[in-house]
This record gives structure tokens, C-alpha cells and sequence, in this order.
């Protein structure tokens, strides 16, 4: 199965200005999601961050990923990244032969994600129970990480709801970035995955 990462970044977040681009323990928080996708070794059509602002692309070229260039009309704070996906998978791969069969949207703002969480969601999806494969934390309420669908779907519209499975992660890595708030919740979930543990 051929596979690509889409990562949605628009530049418009209103709560936190800058967010995808804003320092998040010394990085770019997009960094995190840009090198989980490279680490997975699940996407051999590439990783592509969609976005209309520049620095954005720029930023996504230094780590290693490819642009899709979002029209600016996708860029609205009320167009949803079903959406986005349908166009970067057309605008990536515009002969029908020459795309992948699996999608993943991974968000941006995922620091906590790991190459085992998205192993999981592909596993998940291969399965063939499911059209749709998302992330939740153990309350079943969207961890707002990533979701696989099967590209066709994708293109075709098919919603999430009442065609999706998830896959749960731990409530210690779970945090949906959308306001200050959670950011700073976020920042001091991450310190403690990664602070140094004492010797037995």
C-alpha cells in the first residue's frame, strides 16, 4: 500500500497566533509532527505540509518536508481539513494513477505523537473495519493528533462520522492544542514524558 502524511498549516490560527510555527521546547511545534511522519517509515509518497504562507513552506522545507501550496480560499478558518486533504491529493497527484491509497492527516500541533501511534492507526486502517482510523484519549473524546483514510475516500467526501474507528492513547500524551490554555498544559505534559528518570 502506497501511503503519504498531509500535514494541515495555515497561518490564520486565531487563539494562538503563530501557532503552528511557535516555539514548543526550543522548535518549531510542527517540527515534532514533521519528523514522527519521517521516523514511522510509513510514507513512501512523501510528507507534505499544506499551507498558504511562506514562511510556513519555508520552514517545512528545512525539516525535510515537501509544500503543497494551499489556495487561499482552503485557508478559512471554517474550511475543514477534509477538505484540505480532497485538494492536496488532487493538486499532489493529479493523474488518479498516481495516487497513493492511504492518507494520513497529522496536525501540526502534535508534539506528544509517536511512530507506534501511527503505526497503529495504518494497522488499524488495513484491517478493513473502518474507513477512517482517528485519534481519541481514553475519555473517547478527539485527541486531535492524526486520522487515515483510504485516499479515495478522501476525494470522494466520505465523512468522518459514522465511518470511522479511533485508536486510543494514553491520557498522558493527550492534549488538543487550541487555546493558551492548553498550550501550557501541553508544554508541561512534554517535560514530563521527556525529564530525565532517576537510577534505580
Amino acid at each position: 500500500m502506497r501511503a503519504v502524511c498531509i500535514i494541515p498549516a495555515r497561518a490564520g490560527s486565531r487563539r494562538i497566533p503563530g501557532k503552528n510555527l511557535k516555539e514548543f521546547h526550543g522548535r518549531p511545534i510542527i517540527a515534532y509532527s514533521i519528523e514522527a511522519a519521517h521516523r514511522s517509515d510509513l510514507f513512501g509518497m512523501g510528507v507534505y505540509v499544506s499551507t498558504e504562507d511562506s514562511t510556513t513552506a519555508n520552514v517545512a522545507w528545512s525539516l525535510g518536508a515537501g509544500v503543497h501550496v494551499r489556495r487561499p480560499e482552503l485557508a478559512d478558518n471554517a474550511v475543514g481539513t477534509q477538505a484540505v486533504m480532497a485538494a492536496a491529493l488532487k493538486d499532489l497527484f493529479p493523474d488518479e494513477r498516481d495516487r497513493p491509497d492511504i492518507a494520513c492527516c497529522l496536525y501540526a500541533t502534535a508534539p506528544m505523537i509517536t511512530t507506534g501511534d501511527l503505526r497503529r492507526g495504518w494497522a488499524q486502517l488495513l484491517s478493513g473495519i473502518t474507513a477512517y482510523v482517528y485519534t481519541t484519549g481514553p475519555d473517547g473524546q478527539s485527541a486531535g493528533n492524526f486520522y487515515f483514510g483510504m485516499t479515495e475516500n478522501f476525494i470522494a467526501g466520505l465523512p468522518l462520522e459514522g465511518n470511522s474507528h479511533h485508536v486510543v492513547l494514553p491520557a498522558e500524551r493527550v492534549c488538543d492544542i487550541d487555546t493558551v490554555d492548553d498550550w501550557i498544559r501541553a508544554e508541561r505534559m512534554f517535560a514530563a514524558l521527556h525529564q530525565p528518570r532517576e537510577a534505580a
